[in-house]
């Protein structure tokens, strides 16, 4: 494993009575990072079955590729997206 990997950690509270939604929500979000270069992969866990708590953990070959991501169009609206399923914290 490279040492100029990150890994970012990431915690998202779902309304759940929308988590059909917030599921589709988490996959689109995969989707479009994975076309990113140096996306390295990424993995999501509730905190218990009827938690609302819900972490993410994504993973980019390097700083570059992580803010490539970060700072895309796609990313934004994909955030954006979430409005009203997933409540979001500055990040």
């Amino acid at each position: 494993m490279s040492s100029d990997s990150i890994t970012v950690s990431i915690r998202r509270e779902v309304d759940p009575e929308r988590i059909v939604e917030a599921t589709a929500w988490v996959q689109t979000g995969v989707n479009l990072a994975t076309k990113y270069p140096g996306f390295l992969g990424s993995g999501w866990v509730r905190a218990g079955e009827d938690s609302q708590v819900w972490h993410m953990l994504y993973r980019f070959a390097d700083a570059a590729s992580l803010a490539t991501w970060h700072e895309s169009d796609e990313r934004a609206w994909w955030v954006a997206s979430a409005l009203g399923i997933v409540e979001h914290s500055p990040e």
